[in-house]
C-alpha cells in the first residue's frame, strides 16, 4: 500500500460504483430489460428508462416500471432475477483513470467510500477482483434492508466521527440520484457524463461536471486553492 500524507480540505471521497468507476451499464441494462420483458412489460423505452434513473435503488427502478403490477413479491423476484443475469455476465471493467485516481486520493490521506445500488457483497467481490477493496473505508450497497441513499451517507458520517463530514466530502456519480443525495446533504456534487448528458446531472444538483475521471484531480486542486484564499 502507498504511504499517506496530510489530508487536503476535502478529506472524504465518495464514489458511486456502477457507471462511475466500473462500466457495468451495458450488462445492467441488458439484465433490466430482460427481467422487465419476463414480467410482461413491453421492451420499448426500457433501456432509456433504466439510464434515466441511474443511481436510483434497483427496487425503486422496478417499482417505477412495473406500476400497478409492482407488488412487493414481484419486485423482489425481479431484483433476484436481475442479479442472476448480472452475475452470469459479470466482467469488471474499470473506466480509464479510475485506479490511478483512487490510489492518488489514498496517498493524499483521504478516506474513500463506495455507495452503490448493487448488493454489498457483490460490490465487495467485484472490487476485490479489481484489487481495489483495500483502499475503501466503507463499501455500502443494498443489504440488511438498506437501499442506496441518505442512510448510507449518514453511516459514513458516523464512521468518520467528523461533525463536518458532509462539508468536507465530495461525491462523484453518474446518475441523477447521486447528485440529489449529495445536494440534499451539502456534499460537493461532481457529475460524470459516462451514462447521461451534463444537462440531466446539472438539473439534479451537480455543481461540477466532468467527462473523464482524469479531470477530478485538477478540479479539486482549483477548488482547494479557492477555499484557501
Amino acid at each position: 500500500m502507498e504511504n499517506r500524507t496530510t489530508p487536503l480540505h476535502y478529506c472524504y471521497a465518495i464514489f458511486d460504483l456502477d457507471g462511475t468507476l466500473d462500466n457495468q451499464m451495458p450488462n445492467y441494462t441488458r439484465a433490466f430489460v430482460s427481467v422487465c420483458k419476463e414480467k410482461g412489460i413491453p421492451e420499448k423505452g426500457l433501456a432509456e428508462s433504466y439510464a434515466n434513473t441511474a443511481g436510483t435503488p434497483l427496487h425503486q427502478q422496478f417499482r417505477n416500471v412495473l406500476g400497478n403490477n409492482g407488488t412487493q413479491s414481484t419486485v423482489e423476484s425481479a431484483v433476484t432475477r436481475f442479479w442472476q443475469l448480472v452475475d452470469k455476465n459479470e466482467n469488471p471493467n474499470l473506466f480509464p483513470g479510475a485506479r490511478e485516481l483512487i490510489r492518488s486520493f489514498y496517498t493524499q490521506g483521504k478516506q474513500l467510500y463506495i455507495i452503490t445500488g448493487t448488493e454489498t457483497s457483490q460490490a465487495q467481490r467485484r472490487l476485490r477482483k479489481m484489487d481495489l477493496q483495500q483502499y475503501f473505508t466503507l463499501i455500502l450497497g443494498q443489504s440488511e434492508g438498506l437501499e442506496k441513499g441518505p442512510q448510507h451517507l449518514h453511516r459514513m458520517q458516523e464512521q468518520s466521527q467528523d461533525t463536518l463530514f458532509f462539508s468536507r466530502a465530495f461525491y462523484i456519480g453518474d446518475g441523477p440520484a447521486d447528485m440529489r443525495y449529495a445536494k440534499e446533504h451539502g456534499i460537493l456534487a461532481i457529475g460524470i457524463t459516462n451514462t447521461l448528458p451534463a444537462e440531466k446531472l446539472k438539473e439534479s444538483g451537480a455543481e461540477h461536471i466532468i467527462e473523464r475521471l482524469e479531470q477530478v484531480l485538477p478540479l479539486l486542486e482549483r477548488l482547494e486553492l479557492s477555499n484557501h484564499k
